[in-house]
């Protein structure tokens, strides 16, 4: 299994970067977890859109979606020029109900609604899916091949879900968007703050954490600093082209 991070920004990336969009590979098989704001630009560096197997969408923020509005226009263009006859299979939470229905009205995407407890299978690749605490329905994304586990969080707030999805896995990839000195504004919010997520990383299985979801200002360093004094194994910051196999 292979992560490739193709942006790890909120709420809106700094120049030349991209928010979230994390491209998980197996075997044959790819699959694109969120595209906000700048992915597609990026994500042309390292993978042809048409080898992307499926979309999953965490939830609907612009900084995890907005971007499907493009994917959607250049499965269209494809399928128009004669270059592909299948939509492409998208991942998406059943609310804001207005979202789902627009892009589950299109003929490109082939779109399968979201819910707690939902499992599928992409190629090579086993899906789950778990609710989390945020201020929009929201999903983490468990994945597994059979022989190691991988659990994205999205965005989330410190619970009994999250710790419980991430308790098994072998991979997390988790939300550590806000420092300790703002830990009254990630409870407003509902994000994690890095010890919440170097807890939840530290109580679970797990030997390797990818700390993502950067809020443009913030010293990558410092955080880095706080997830560390809670967490003692390996700890990898997402960036742009971090490329990690497991």
């Amino acid at each position: 299994m292979e992560l490739l991070v193709i942006g790890c920004w909120a709420p809106f990336p700094p120049a030349g970067q991209a928010c979230s969009g994390y491209l998980l590979k197996d075997q044959q098989t790819n699959i694109l977890l969120d595209c906000g704001h700048g992915v597609v630009s990026q994500l042309g560096k390292y993978i042809d859109l048409g080898d992307i197997d499926a979309v999953v969408i965490s939830h609907f923020h612009s900084d995890h979606y907005v971007d499907l509005y493009a994917i959607r226009h250049y499965i269209r263009s494809a399928m128009v020029q004669g270059h592909r006859s299948k939509p492409l299979k998208v991942f998406l939470p059943g609310k804001p109900a207005e979202k789902y229905d627009y892009f589950a009205s299109l003929a490109e995407l082939e779109v399968t609604e979201i819910k707690s407890g939902l499992c599928h299978v992409i190629g090579s690749l086993q899906m789950k899916f778990h609710e989390m605490l945020h201020t929009v329905t929201s999903f983490g994304i468990e994945l597994s091949n059979g022989s190691t586990s991988f659990f994205y969080s999205g965005d989330t707030a410190f619970s009994a879900e999250v710790q419980l999805a991430a308790q098994n896995a072998d991979i997390l990839l988790l939300e550590t968007s806000i420092l300790m000195k703002d830990s009254a504004y990630a409870q407003q919010a509902l994000h994690l703050t890095t010890r919440e997520a170097a807890e939840i990383a530290q109580n679970s299985r797990a030997e390797l954490l990818i700390a993502t979801h950067f809020w443009p200002g913030y010293d990558i360093n410092l955080l880095e600093q706080e997830i560390m004094s809670t967490y003692k194994k390996e700890l990898k910051m997402a960036h742009s082209g971090l490329h990690l196999t497991f």
